[in-house]
């Protein structure tokens, strides 16, 4: 089977209409190769940094409300009334104090 002219010349036109299409293509190609190495990079620093997470350290906060001598206001208010022992205020006395 022999291609007719006419049909060369639309093989023509299609393969040179493409042409555009496959310049941008390379562009494109092109400057995401550019990218790659910048793009390592970041996902690399990434990965280190969230290593950074403090070194899995106990971190505790004791936040009250009430003062020292609220507590232990309340503490002795439990041991008259017979809520806890003498040794149970004695701790619990010192805990306060100690804070």
């Amino acid at each position: 089977m022999t291609a007719s002219p006419g049909s060369a010349l639309i093989s023509l036109v299609v393969i040179l209409g493409y042409l555009p299409t496959l310049r941008e293509e390379n562009r494109v190609m092109t400057q995401l190769g550019r990218s790659v190495p910048y793009l390592v990079a970041g996902l690399f620093a990434l990965g280190a940094l969230s290593g950074c997470g403090g070194g899995g350290a106990d971190v505790k906060s004791d936040i009250s409300t009430t003062t020292t001598g609220q507590q232990l206001m309340d503490l002795k208010k439990a041991y008259d009334a017979g809520a806890i022992s003498e040794s149970e205020y004695e701790r619990e006395r010192k805990k306060i104090l100690n804070r």
